[in-house]
């Protein structure tokens, strides 16, 4: 994903072997031996190289274990790192709806990040991150004023 941002911005515009190139030249160990036992059936299309490359290299079952990893996950610590891990999560997920995102999402909150969340009734993913964002940054600073203001009286 990165080696194609990276070339997909010059001008002229790359051709999509020149990108399979590039990339195959970045392989390593196994992926680097894979490639070469291809020889003349190796893909010459940037989408042939990328599905050749999830064939060989996904686990058997890594779709389904992101989606159990998804319905499992829940908020334990900050938003922030709970967006992260389920951002990465969906990653493994290239068919996920926006709308399914959002209701796992939401479902993973911790409680009264959740319940502020809902009360704004968000309408996509990225409201619903903005939302629970700003409330959990609400919440710790109230937490760090509670507990300040509390530590020094006495």
């Amino acid at each position: 994903f990165k080696l194609y941002q990276a070339l997909y911005s010059p001008e002229p515009p790359l051709t999509e072997s020149v990108y399979v190139l590039f990339a195959s030249n970045l392989l390593q160990q196994d992926a680097l031996t894979w490639w070469q036992s291809l020889g003349a059936t190796a893909p010459e299309t940037w989408t042939g190289f990328v599905e050749a490359l999830r064939l060989q290299f996904t686990p058997v079952n890594a779709h389904r274990d992101a989606r159990n990893r998804l319905a499992r996950l829940r908020q334990s610590r900050s938003v922030a790192v709970y967006w992260s891990e389920f951002q990465s999560t969906c990653l493994s997920l290239p068919g996920i709806s926006e709308d399914e995102k959002l209701d796992k999402f939401i479902r993973g909150l911790k409680p009264n990040v959740r319940l502020e969340v809902l009360k704004t009734d968000p309408g996509t993913f990225d409201a619903a991150v903005r939302v629970a964002m700003s409330v959990d940054s609400a919440l710790y600073s109230e937490r760090m004023y509670t507990y300040g203001n509390s530590a020094g009286a006495g």
